[in-house]
């Protein structure tokens, strides 16, 4: 019965001393999360002045496919038409309009800030990995 008690003495150590490097752990990340918070609060208000800039280029891929279009017609230099056809093919391109589309998106939206309770993800993680 002592080698049972014992047994579950330790284990009990073991998880106080667990919880406690958790406990750390997750003071750490909550102080971290809080200064990225800021940092990225601080960005947003940064970027405001900009905003009805970025709003023009929301256009802009409406612009240049129209623009590829009118220079199909007009280019009559085969070699400066290879040079353009590769710039309108090219996967750059497409990402370019899409970072300039997301960009003007997140500037039209309405920003909301809320509390993350990172204890109650954290405990939802560790149940749903205790069930698998």
């Amino acid at each position: 019965m002592s080698s049972k008690k014992k047994e579950i003495q330790a284990q009990s150590e073991e998880l106080a001393e667990s919880y406690q490097t958790i406990s750390q752990v997750n003071e750490s990340l909550e102080e971290r999360i809080q200064k990225r918070t800021s940092e990225l609060q601080q960005a947003i208000v940064n970027w405001i002045p900009f905003l009805p800039v970025l709003a023009r280029f929301s256009t802009a891929p409406h612009y240049i496919h129209g623009l590829a279009e009118v220079a199909k017609i007009t280019i009559k230099d085969e070699s400066a038409w290879s040079y353009f056809a590769k710039w309108m093919n090219g996967k750059n391109l497409d990402k370019m309009l899409v970072k300039l589309q997301s960009i003007s998106d997140v500037g039209s939206q309405e920003l909301i800030f809320k509390e993350v309770l990172l204890r109650e993800i954290f405990e939802n993680g560790v149940d749903q990995l205790a069930r698998t």
